[in-house]
């Protein structure tokens, strides 16, 4: 008897510490797995159909093993990441209601963050095209814009005028923006939607910038207009100056040149009895330029094989003008036939396309005052120049920026002439009309001799 009942007793506790150390296995792997904590819910409502993405901590490496709470109501997460987690969104109840979330991962629950139901949340599924510039209409299309005057459409932080409005597309007029690129949302009841990516065309932005600008305009005499304008392109202040001339036999197009050193473009252009003149090609007592003038050849120019600088000529021939791209520095430009020849460069244009300009010179790529020569499709002359180098009133442009004003104005072939602070336009009666820069001065003083010029007589 005493054998039976100590026989039962060692197994009766067998079994119970068999339990025990069952039921201490399963509290001890319960605690080795922390409970999770949700920090923040993004966004911090729930759109049914939508994605939430949950931040927290000790969300481990196995989203199989998370399920996020809804009201008790559990969902399998669908993405871990360090310290967040995604789920779809489940249909909900009235909007606005409240509802908890929890997030549980090894039987244990996170502490729950209190959000709200919304089923008015906007969603944007596409722009016209995605790619515009200021001024223009785009739509935008989605779903839940509302009534009109309940949303508001942003591009970045900008608000944009809205045209036209219904529950599913928004027509905007796309804002004032100095940017490649723009993120665009809509805004309603103070919810933010989802974000769509919108690119400026800049190149037609800059051109538009340059075309609608407050140009003062004045016509000098028949077929020559001179336009000036401060405004801004490239992103910078801008102060240009701009001749157009229609050549004709009361308009004739010439070449100066001062051979026996320099002489500022006032000066030259004045001697020759002339109506308006920009400064020439570049100048150095020892490599100077090709210049032929009357069809006799007065500075023969020196020779290299290649040149960024010098590939470039305007060629005046019967008073017709050409822009031509050259080679070799001066010796393809010996070979052209014409009364008056210049060489400089770069060649900027041709047929309205931009040069591939060199990058690896900051004489393309930094802002600097500028002056350039072009020829449009029915052979128009365009005299350009751009002061630069005085912070805030005129920063210049670079080589390619200088091929897309010329561009816009106009222009279908062109070459930069010397720039800098021989950047100059003189008009007989009025004087040097733009702000040269050798002085240091943004005013009308601050010429510089040069070695050439080229002048309407």
């Amino acid at each position: 008897m005493t054998l039976k009942r100590s026989g039962m007793a060692f197994f009766l506790l067998i079994v119970l510490s068999a339990y025990a150390a069952f039921g201490c296995g399963k509290d001890a792997e319960a605690e080795s797995v922390p409970a999770p904590v949700i920090v923040s819910l993004v966004p911090d409502y729930l759109q049914p159909g939508g994605t939430l993405m949950v931040y927290g901590k000790n969300f481990g490496s196995d989203a199989g093993a998370i399920r996020v709470l809804f009201d008790g109501r559990e969902y399998p997460a669908e993405s871990l990441s360090g310290n967040r987690v995604g789920v779809t969104v489940p249909d909900g109840g009235q909007d606005g209601r409240p509802v908890s979330v929890c997030l549980s991962r090894g039987g244990n629950v996170s502490e729950a963050v209190s959000s709200v139901w919304r089923t008015d949340v906007p969603e944007i599924t596409g722009i016209d095209g995605g790619r515009g510039v200021y001024g223009e209409l785009v739509t935008v299309a989605g779903k839940r814009f509302g009534t009109a005057g309940e949303s508001a459409v942003y591009f970045d932080e900008t608000e944009a005028e809205i045209t036209e409005e219904s529950e599913t597309a928004l027509t905007v007029k796309v804002p004032r923006i100095y940017k490649e690129d723009v993120s665009v949302t809509v805004v309603r009841g103070g919810v933010r939607s989802n974000v769509v990516s919108f690119s400026y065309d800049l190149d037609r932005c800059d051109s538009l910038l340059i075309v609608t600008a407050g140009w003062k305009t004045e016509q000098l005499r028949e077929g020559v207009v001179w336009k000036s304008a401060f405004l801004k392109a490239f992103d910078a202040p801008q102060s240009m100056n701009v001749v157009y001339v229609t050549p004709s036999q009361q308009n004739r197009l010439r070449v100066g040149c001062s051979v026996s050193g320099v002489r500022r473009t006032s000066s030259q252009c004045g001697d020759a009895g002339a109506l308006l003149g920009v400064n020439g090609g570049y100048f150095d007592e020892k490599k100077k330029p090709f210049v032929k003038i009357g069809g006799t050849v007065v500075q023969s120019g020196y020779d290299r094989v290649s040149s960024t600088f010098g590939n470039a000529a305007i060629v005046i021939r019967n008073n017709r003008v050409e822009i031509r791209k050259v080679a070799g520095c001066n010796a393809e430009a010996r070979t052209l036939e014409g009364d008056d020849i210049l060489v400089c460069g770069p060649f900027l244009l041709k047929d309205g396309v931009v040069e591939q300009l060199s990058t690896s010179t900051t004489h393309n790529t930094a802002m600097h005052p500028r002056t350039a020569v072009g020829v449009t499709g029915d052979g128009d002359v365009i005299f350009l120049t751009v002061d630069g180098r005085f912070p805030g009133k005129a920063a210049g442009m670079t080589t390619p920026q200088l091929a897309k004003a010329m561009r816009a104005l106009g222009a279908d072939d062109a070459m930069n002439l010397d720039g800098g602070g021989s950047t100059t336009l003189w008009i007989s009666g009025k004087g040097v009309v733009n702000y040269p820069c050798d002085n240091g001065a943004f005013d009308h003083g601050g010429e510089r001799p040069v070695g050439s010029v080229v002048y309407v007589k």
